[in-house]
This record gives structure tokens, sequence and C-alpha cells, in this order.
């Protein structure tokens, strides 16, 4: 009986740590922001009107935690075009570099640390955590961890995200 070749190399290891694409300069409009709100059906005042928000501790409306989503996973003619290195061309980038090629998000975990306001300014930094190899349903496969930290202009971190992706 043939013994299977390991998938976690000693060079797909070396990807661990190493950073990935950093997005910049992904303005969060107050007209997104409130497009974004209606397309969801999201209606809290904090989100939505500024005579209410401004009587909040925020002095202000912000927007809803997950609307920096947008910013990155939107779909080309949504509101607005899809940044590169978004999140499709990301993962296709890092399959080129695995021995085996197709993506299943597997989990996503956020920690919101500050809210994105009007006028704000984000950027992305992206680096690969983890990767493991493991037995799955679906086959052997590698379990590639990607952490995403979200910033404004001021380097206050927005969120960070660990996303789970099993290429199989």
């Amino acid at each position: 009986m043939q013994e299977e070749q390991a998938l976690l190399t000693e060079e797909i290891r070396k990807l661990i740590g190493s950073p990935r694409k950093t997005i910049t300069d992904l303005p969060a409009q107050a007209t997104d922001i409130a497009r974004y709100c209606e397309a969801t059906g999201e209606t809290n005042p904090l989100f939505t009107d500024v005579g209410y928000a401004r009587g909040t501790p925020y002095g202000g409306p912000i927007a809803p935690p997950a609307f920096y989503l947008a910013a990155y996973m939107l779909a080309p003619g949504a509101f607005k075009p899809v940044p590169p290195g978004a999140t499709i061309e990301e993962l296709q980038e890092i399959a080129d570099l695995l021995p085996v090629k197709r993506p299943l998000d597997a989990r996503l975990k956020v920690e919101f640390k500050a809210p994105i306001r009007p006028e704000d300014v984000l950027t992305r930094e992206s680096r690969i955590a983890d990767i493991v190899e493991r037995e799955t349903k679906v086959g052997r496969g590698l379990f590639v961890t990607i952490e995403n930290t979200i910033i404004n202009q001021q380097g206050q971190e927005i969120c960070r995200e660990i996303q789970e992706f099993l290429f199989y």
C-alpha cells in the first residue's frame, strides 16, 4: 500500500506568519453607510438618524459593526467595486501556493474594537496565522487561518477577524 504524501510540506509551513496584501484607502462615506443600512434593512437610529446619534455617547452616527465587510466583500457593481486584493482574488492567490486548490469558508470570528465613523478611511492588514492538515469528509485538506486587522486613518483598531478556509 502506497503512503499518501503530506499536503503540509516544509515549504508551505514557511507561509505561516507571512503577510498578505494590505488594502488601503477604503473610505467609509456617510452615503455608503446609509445605502448599507437600506440594503440590509438596518433601522437602528444610531446608524440612520444623525439627530438621534448626536445625543449618544458616540456624538454622531456610526456604521453598523458588519459594515466593514462591505468594503472588502462586495460583488462588482454593488455600490463600490471590489478592491484589488479582496477575498476572492486573495483566496486564488493562496490556492496557487498550495497543492489543493478548492477553498471552502470554514469559520469566521470577529472581535469589534471601535466604531466606524463616516469619513473614516479603512485599511486591512492581513497575514496567514496558521496552516494545519486534517482529514475531512471530503478528504485530506489544509485549514488555512487568516488574521485580518482593520484600522482607521488614525491607526485605531476597528476590528480583528479570524477567517479559516479549508482547501481540499
